[in-house]
């Protein structure tokens, strides 16, 4: 057991990254208590030894396991994602002609703002002027 590697793990969890894969995996963002609590359970047991030491690991591993497969609420990228039963056909995907932009880089930021300030003033954040 890394105390290190815990932490890497807990660390990269609440990274922009980390919450990237878990809505694309899982639909939403995680908790990562869970990383957190691996990484103050490695620390504790780092002043225990022999079989203290052994059997408190065991417990702990046997616990997420647990936690992860079979406790009421658990939940896999299945939930979210339907596995295909074939393959993609060649030219399906990705098929739609892609438009190429007639403005520059500037001209369409100015029409981006104001796209945004419409809606934002159609919801009522902002008054008209």
């Amino acid at each position: 057991m890394s105390c290190r590697q815990a932490f890497d793990l807990a660390w990269s969890c609440n990274s922009l990254g980390g919450q990237w894969n878990a809505v694309y995996r899982h639909g939403e963002m995680r908790s990562c208590s869970h990383l957190w609590d691996d990484f103050w359970f490695c620390m504790r047991t780092k002043s225990y030894s022999g079989p203290l030491k052994e059997r408190a690991i065991r417990d702990h591993y046997r616990r997420k396991e647990y936690e992860k497969y079979y406790a009421p609420g658990a939940r896999s990228s299945e939930d979210i994602w339907e596995a295909r039963e074939r393959k993609v056909e060649p030219g399906t995907a990705f098929a739609e002609p892609v438009e190429i932009a007639t403005v520059d880089d500037n001209e369409w930021r100015r029409e981006e703002e104001e796209r945004r300030r419409k809606i934002r003033q159609g919801l009522g954040f902002e008054k008209e002027e």
